[in-house]
């Protein structure tokens, strides 16, 4: 029997796109008959209790173990402020190699998967995530250091890889085009759709606002919010107009202070920023919106959309190759870089001037159309082609 290694050296308990997405494809797997192949998980010491608790019976859990000598200095390096913010500033990955590990009989197998963007190149063939290749389009959205990784890592890890997986055909040309991949062995794996929660015990948060614009989104840079506030403005001092937008996104992982600049911009009348809020208060949100605004400048899928998409709510959004790619004219486009454009949009869409009936029927078809069981069984085929 063959063996496939999955990576999920992470941590299980954060909340970011990679990490959801790593325990989305681990739960479809987990229900997926594996009986030709011996499916295990390679995790931290620290989470290993977690993961024995949900996929114990479904998997063989495998400590990873570093070196401890390695370990000791990063922690060292850690409580170090000085030189944490010298490390910032230095593109120190332009002088680093993505790092090897070599797996030794009777733990060697057959077959690697890596979730995550930034692993290791290990000594047996391996599939690679990569999600995005955002920073080739955008580099001055990153510090230099997080620019030097991204660099190194999805670019070496991508060009020694057995496949490359991506979430829509927009994607895999743009990095095979970028790193030169052959596009046999770039595949694209679709994310599953949200599954529907129960809202029962969902909270308000607070919000005194009706008939408002629903935005869920880390405030990064490439998420847009500069632009998006900037049209509202435009909206209120041009149109004459108030428009109200709620906001939620983890403060503490973004670029930007999203309470300062709506401050700047004098709307704090008009946006609620809430900060990180749960899945069940998120989905409460999605209800009792009016419409999706999802000015992001770069997506490699955009979970947003399919949540809404599966309400049946309007969406507004820029115009990016993958939403045209997955949505066709069921969505309302605007032009992203321009706050005039996102305006207008918005404006005509108040005045009922969009026809936006596709996206309705769509909706009862999303669940089906993208399920985690079909973007599992994708991936096993094509390792047990590869195994």
């Amino acid at each position: 029997m063959k063996k496939v290694y999955i990576d999920c050296t992470f941590n299980p308990y954060l909340k970011t796109g990679v990490e959801e997405f790593s325990i989305n494809m681990l739960d479809a797997i987990s229900n997926w008959n594996t009986e030709s192949l011996e499916v295990s998980i390679i995790v931290k010491a620290e989470f290993k209790s977690y993961f024995e608790g949900k996929y114990g019976s479904k998997f063989f859990i495998k400590e990873f173990s570093t070196n401890k000598s390695w370990k000791h200095l990063k922690e060292f390096i850690k409580k170090n402020t000085f030189l944490m913010k010298l490390l910032r500033k230095i593109p120190v990955y332009n002088f680093m190699a993505v790092p090897q590990i070599k797996f030794q009989s009777p733990n060697k197998p057959d077959l690697l998967i890596f979730f995550g963007q930034f692993a290791y190149l290990p000594n047996v063939p391996y599939f690679y995530f990569p999600h995005d290749i955002q920073h080739e389009f955008y580099p001055h959205h990153f510090s230099k250091h997080e620019l030097s990784k991204k660099n190194k890592f999805y670019r070496t890890l991508s060009e020694n890889a057995s496949r490359v997986f991506v979430f829509s055909q927009s994607e895999k040309n743009k990095i095979a085009k970028k790193y030169n991949l052959n596009k046999e062995a770039v595949k694209v794996i679709p994310q599953g759709a949200p599954q529907a929660k129960d809202i029962r015990e969902a909270k308000s948060k607070g919000i005194d606002v009706k008939d408002f614009y629903f935005y869920p989104a880390v405030p990064w840079n490439h998420k847009n919010h500069y632009n998006l506030l900037k049209a509202i403005k435009y909206i209120k001092e041009v149109y004459n107009k108030e428009i109200n937008l709620v906001t939620c996104g983890d403060k503490n992982k973004g670029d930007i202070n999203l309470d300062v600049l709506t401050q700047n911009f004098n709307l704090s009348k008009n946006v609620k920023n809430l900060g990180y809020i749960s899945s069940s208060d998120k989905e409460s949100l999605m209800d009792e919106t009016k419409a999706l605004v999802f000015p992001s400048l770069y997506e490699g899928w955009g979970i947003p959309i399919i949540e809404a998409a599966q309400k049946g709510k309007p969406i507004l959004a820029n115009k990016l190759d993958v939403f045209q790619e997955i949505w066709g004219d069921s969505l309302i486009y605007f032009d992203g870089t321009n706050p005039c454009s996102i305006a207008k949009t918005i404006f005509h869409f108040e005045k009922g001037s969009y026809f936006w009936g596709t996206l309705p029927r769509l909706a009862n078809n999303i669940s089906s159309e993208f399920s985690w069981e079909k973007s599992a069984t994708l991936l096993m085929r094509e390792a047990i082609k590869e195994a």
